[in-house]
């Protein structure tokens, strides 16, 4: 079984209090999916991805803010899914799930310079540039039976397991306040571009069991 998606977004709209020309921001993206199912043996097996891809063009543009400060942000990523469901007896199963996605986001100013705010709006240029990536990984594995012994158990027993990730970089330029005639209240300027990295692992398990005693009383406990 196989099946397929793909979808493209356009979405503009107009500030009506700057000039016409310069009055439209954006957002542009595609966005696909695919899943195929297959079953070999006693094994049943699911895998989708979704990749993606969205521009946001003049991100905060309005009355105080025109397109040449208004940055554009890029989004771009992926999520791939592999589920095996094994079946080896009629009360037994095994599942088996493995993920993996990334995504990496862009913040873009229109050009080098100063960005100037004063009570009439800003000028200049956006004064920040960043790019980050993350990235998450997860595996779980979940053994499920059903047995007889004082009434009827369904137990259940599984691990998880997950790893993330992260990088980014950030680099920002010099920002200027001035006051209504136009002088300098306050100048900011930034040390060099920095750098941002982390990354963490976590491990879980569980076990349950729900309990038929009779027909009329059920315990459940995990």
């Amino acid at each position: 079984f196989l099946a397929q998606s793909l979808q493209f977004h356009h979405h503009q709209e107009r500030v009506t209090s700057l000039p016409r020309d310069a009055a439209d921001l954006g957002v542009h993206g595609i966005d696909a999916f695919t899943r195929v199912d297959a079953r070999v043996g006693a094994h049943e097996f699911t895998v989708t991805a979704s990749p993606f891809l969205q521009r946001l063009q003049f991100v905060g543009l309005d009355t105080f803010h025109p397109q040449a400060v208004a940055p554009d942000v890029h989004q771009r990523g992926y999520g791939v899914t592999l589920l095996d469901t094994w079946r080896p007896r009629r009360a037994t199963m095994f599942e088996t799930v493995v993920s993996h996605g990334r995504q990496r986001q862009s913040v873009e100013s229109r050009a080098d310079g100063v960005m100037t705010i004063a009570p009439v709006g800003a000028d200049g240029t956006f004064f920040n540039r960043s790019n980050r990536t993350s990235a998450t990984t997860q595996v779980s594995e979940a053994f499920s039976t059903v047995r007889s012994f004082m009434g009827d158990h369904a137990m259940k027993v599984g691990i998880d397991a997950l790893w993330s990730s992260f990088a980014g970089t950030s680099s920002s330029g010099t920002v200027e306040i001035r006051r209504g005639d136009g002088t300098l209240a306050e100048r900011l300027t930034f040390d060099g571009a920095s750098a941002q990295t982390g990354q963490s692992t976590d491990v879980g398990a569980f076990l349950q069991d729900r309990w038929r005693m009779t027909d009329r009383v059920i315990g459940e406990w995990g």
